[in-house]
């Protein structure tokens, strides 16, 4: 990618970002947001923007007494969408940049190697300067399941290190240290 379409792509993953997240936040209301994620998919079509809440949790199905733990993390599951009216420059922007090879050429690899940097660049800036509280995990996520170190490599450079850990073992058996379960007793606790 060239410099000047990397700053473009940060400009308007910028935007998105702050002005979804702001969005979120006002439907959400006086909900405690737990989450907030980039969704993409292999293909660079792919880019949205979603946060979930305590509150949230407890209003989903609960199976046999109990919610599936998946759904915590998943976040095109999520309740809470970024509703900003210009999410398509993005795919515009990298529709361009890509249209002179195709999706098995090694350089569309490259290309979206550097949108993944770009993406989590902007999101610890955006954690970094307070847009996302301290104790919402903030992570990118391929909805399609294309890469799925993303979400802990991701989490581990834009969260503190305290969460990151305790994003780490959100899928542990062991109850202790384990966001999954912090969270669950958390939705346990809302009267």
């Amino acid at each position: 990618m060239k410099s000047e379409e990397k700053i473009k792509l940060k400009e308007l993953a910028l935007k998105n970002i702050t002005e979804n997240f702001k969005t979120i936040k006002k439907k959400a209301k006086n909900e405690t947001l737990y989450g907030f994620g980039v969704g993409l998919v292999e293909d660079l079509t792919g880019f949205f923007t979603v946060a979930n809440t305590i509150e949230s949790l407890k209003r989903q199905k609960i199976e046999n007494g109990k919610l599936d733990k998946y759904y915590l993390w998943y976040i095109s599951e999520w309740e809470y969408g970024g509703e900003y009216s210009d999410n398509n420059a993005i795919y515009n922007l990298l529709s361009e940049i890509t249209k002179d090879f195709d999706f098995f050429d090694e350089r569309y690899d490259v290309i979206r190697k550097e949108y993944e940097e770009i993406l989590i660049e902007t999101l610890k800036e955006c954690k970094e300067k307070g847009l996302f509280d301290e104790q919402i995990v903030v992570y990118l996520h391929y909805a399609d399941c294309f890469n799925e170190n993303i979400d802990d490599i991701s989490s581990k450079i834009i969260n503190s290190e305290k969460l990151h850990n305790l994003f780490l073992n959100r899928w542990s058996e062991n109850k202790e240290n384990n966001l999954t379960e912090i969270i669950m007793d958390k939705v346990r606790n809302i009267e």
